[in-house]
């Protein structure tokens, strides 16, 4: 089966899916709007560029769709770092205002030196893409708040979540969203003033 027609077929089961639940298809996590949007709580990250900032700062002002990875995972984070590289190249230069991240889930193992060689490898280059390690001792009450956990050791999913410019959480996908369903509701806040 060619590429092309897999993502159709896919876009069709994602779309029916959601129809069926009244908008809010789940895989293993909570997905849909969040209605009021909630504001994240405190977390200090450390990013690529060895920087230290809070991310409420780095939200502040732009809209922003942030995943949940690890560098040295080999299943789930792969095709996440090529969804957020097809996301990155599709939104070009066109829309300024909005940013990805990525945050790993391996603070201890994700230095900035391997989050920097995790976006060299995905081909990130431009400074739309930020990867952080949060501070561990806040990283349970993030996992909570984005309702990202799945049971058991392995804590990270294939779910995007998406961030209005008040740094609010507005929006969570299914796993594995298609980037033009992502790209659509980054448009949809990226509108919203």
């Amino acid at each position: 089966m060619n590429h092309g027609r897999r993502q159709l077929i896919r876009g069709l089961v994602v779309g029916a899916a959601g129809s069926a639940l009244g908008g809010l298809a789940c895989a293993h996590q909570v997905a849909g709007r969040l209605d009021p949007p909630l504001a994240p709580p405190a977390l200090s990250v450390r990013w690529q560029d060895g920087s230290q900032r809070q991310l409420a700062d780095v939200l502040e002002g732009r809209v922003t769709a942030l995943q949940m990875m690890f560098t040295t995972c080999s299943a789930t984070c792969p095709i996440q770092g090529a969804l957020f590289a097809s996301l990155r190249d599709r939104l070009g230069a066109a829309r300024p205002d909005v940013q990805l991240i990525s945050l790993s889930l391996e603070p201890l193992v994700d230095t900035p030196k391997a989050l920097s060689e995790w976006l060299k490898r995905h081909g990130e280059g431009r400074g739309r893409w930020l990867a952080g390690s949060p501070d561990i001792r806040a990283l349970n009450a993030w996992v909570d708040f984005l309702k990202s956990a799945q049971p058991g050791p392995d804590r990270h999913t294939g779910q995007v979540y998406l961030f209005d410019r008040r740094g609010r959480l507005a929006l969570r996908t299914v796993d594995f969203p298609a980037p033009e369903q992502v790209l659509g509701m980054l448009d949809g806040l990226a509108r919203l003033r």
